[in-house]
């Protein structure tokens, strides 16, 4: 697929880099780009912990600044249960912090 190791990196960073700017569609002022954005991403496979948490932010972003947009709840469920073991090692860094704060 990639003759050089500089090259698949660059595919790596290219990635980052458009999910990057397909994430702020997530904060357009058009409700209609926003509703196609979320649909769109609670169905990709975002292959690093880092871009799973980067959505995760922005739809909770994006929910903060457009409270009407409550279908964010339903693309937040579905890429939890498409990326299970993202979803896990959130879920116990949370336990971590909620138990040293008790």
């Amino acid at each position: 697929m990639f003759e050089h190791a500089g090259e698949a990196h660059a595919h790596g960073t290219n990635y980052q880099y458009n999910v990057s700017r397909f994430l702020g569609i997530l904060m357009d002022a058009n409700v209609v780009v926003r509703n196609a954005a979320r649909k769109i991403l609670g169905q990709v496979n975002l292959p690093k912990l880092r871009m799973f948490k980067s959505a995760l932010d922005g739809l909770i972003a994006g929910l903060e600044k457009n409270l009407e947009d409550q279908d964010i709840y339903g693309v937040l469920f579905s890429i939890g249960k498409n990326h299970g073991s993202f979803s896990a090692k959130i879920a116990k860094h949370l336990a971590k912090e909620v138990f040293l704060h008790c």
